[in-house]
């Protein structure tokens, strides 16, 4: 069955730094574009891509975990900086069991430290 991530609106999704410049590839109409994933949360990510994709792009999303790889449909978001080279992304859909191996890389990653030490939320 598909998930389809819903955020809660007045709580942030704990995010997670990605160590070792970590390669993903995003696939948008039968392209790879390659990318190095910077952060990554239960709802989305940012990514340094090979190109400047335009906002609303859709794309499959290729991630390679220690627990297996991940495949998402996600969406490519502005940039809050056009100086900033990362592009953010959120997660559109995905299969449960994507969603369980994306959730237990994000586990892993916060008990090594790699997660945000602030929470922010939005009101």
């Amino acid at each position: 069955m598909a998930h389809f991530p819903q955020p809660q609106r007045n709580v942030r999704a704990p995010r997670v730094r990605i160590p070792d410049q970590a390669q993903v590839v995003f696939v948008a109409d039968n392209r790879q574009i390659p990318a190095v994933l910077n952060k990554l949360s239960s709802t989305g990510g940012t990514a340094c891509l090979a190109r400047k994709c335009p906002v609303g792009l859709l794309a499959e999303l290729r991630l390679n975990t220690t627990s297996g790889s991940v495949q998402a449909l996600v969406e490519i978001l502005g940039r809050p900086d056009p100086i900033v080279k990362e592009q953010p992304f959120r997660f559109v859909a995905m299969s449960d069991e994507d969603q369980q191996l994306l959730n237990s890389t994000l586990a892993r990653l916060r008990r090594q430290g790699f997660g945000d030490a602030v929470q922010h939320r939005t009101f």
